[in-house]
């Protein structure tokens, strides 16, 4: 039966108001015992469309303010990351990488929680939220973002409003469109301030994995300093500029001279400010569902299958074979 992943991503919502969890207040893990305590350093670990949402989170606390302070980790160590609190996203639970890091984060001392809809992870024996099913992790990126969120609400680090998020969610045919013209031809640079960065990250993803198409992100002002000389030689074609109402006066000024800039070299710019109803989670997540629908159009157009992931299904394949958590971790089968 085909895939429906326009009505996937129109389904975030309700995805996300089914996600339940009660975390308690300490754990034991081969014979140690683990206590949650209010965290003020949160890694979040994952890959791919799981990844992502360790990307999101962090946007969201550089712009609502979460008193938290959240790490990314796309690696198999955490290296000398110290925190509260890890967070292991992923969504078939046997991603390598975001299980050995999980392992690592557990023998440091690290109280550790689980966001899956099954697999290693749901096995490990820490406290783990189960996300609803999609057809693929990356359609899954509004309930793991929910879980994740919800763990921090749990303890006392951020509280977010499922219902306030959701009247900003829904897909908006005329920005689809824009995006979709945007998308169709040439080079894409997705440009975006740095409390945007993880946003930014999410359309690229979205291009290569449903459109087959590449694109690159650039952040300010780092890019004040490099990219915008580039330019001035070989340029995109397209460049998407992604804003928010609530970025500070700074950003918001180098947003204004980066399209002007652009758009003098001959780039054709989509500035897209994504302050739809001034509710962060709301705001970018309805964004995305936007960049979701657009990137599975022009698949449709391009003629190719926006859901196969053929090559990452070849990368998967040789690593099971190699068989390293299996070797390093033979408990864990």
């Amino acid at each position: 039966m085909a895939v429906d992943m326009e009505r996937e991503y129109s389904a975030w919502c309700e995805r996300m108001r089914m996600v339940e969890f009660v975390l308690p207040p300490s754990y034991t893990y081969r014979g140690r015992e683990y206590r949650f305590v209010r965290p003020s350093r949160v890694l979040v670990s994952g890959m791919g469309g799981s990844g992502i949402v360790g990307d999101i989170v962090r946007d969201t606390c550089a712009l609502e303010g979460c008193n938290v302070d959240v790490t990314v980790v796309k690696d198999y160590r955490l290296g000398p990351l110290k925190a509260d609190l890890a967070i292991a996203v992923s969504y078939s639970g046997n991603t390598e990488e975001t299980v050995v890091a999980a392992l690592d984060a557990l023998e440091r001392g690290i109280p550790t929680i689980a966001v899956t809809a099954g697999g290693l992870l749901s096995r490990l024996g820490v406290p783990t939220v189960t996300v609803p099913r999609a057809a693929a992790p990356r359609l899954a990126l509004a309930q793991m973002y929910s879980a994740v969120m919800g763990v921090l609400g749990e303890l006392g680090a951020y509280g977010l409003d499922v219902e306030k998020a959701c009247r900003c969610m829904s897909v908006d045919a005329g920005l689809v469109g824009r995006l979709e013209e945007l998308f169709m031809d040439g080079s894409i640079a997705v440009i975006a301030p740095t409390p945007l960065h993880g946003t930014a990250l999410r359309v690229k993803t979205e291009l290569n994995e449903n459109a087959k198409r590449l694109a690159y992100v650039e952040v300010l002002p780092e890019a004040h300093h490099n990219f915008i000389t580039a330019i001035e030689g070989e340029r995109p074609a397209r460049a998407l500029v992604v804003d928010h109402g609530r970025l500070a006066e700074e950003y918001r000024a180098r947003i204004d001279v980066t399209v002007e800039l652009l758009e003098a070299s001959g780039v054709e710019v989509l500035r897209v400010d994504t302050s739809r109803c001034g509710y962060v989670p709301g705001d970018v997540l309805g964004f995305l569902m936007n960049v979701g629908v657009a990137t599975v159009r022009v698949a449709r157009r391009l003629g190719v299958d926006p859901l196969a992931i053929r090559n990452i299904d070849r990368v998967k394949a040789h690593m099971d074979r190699v068989g390293i958590v299996r070797r390093r971790f033979p408990w864990l089968d």
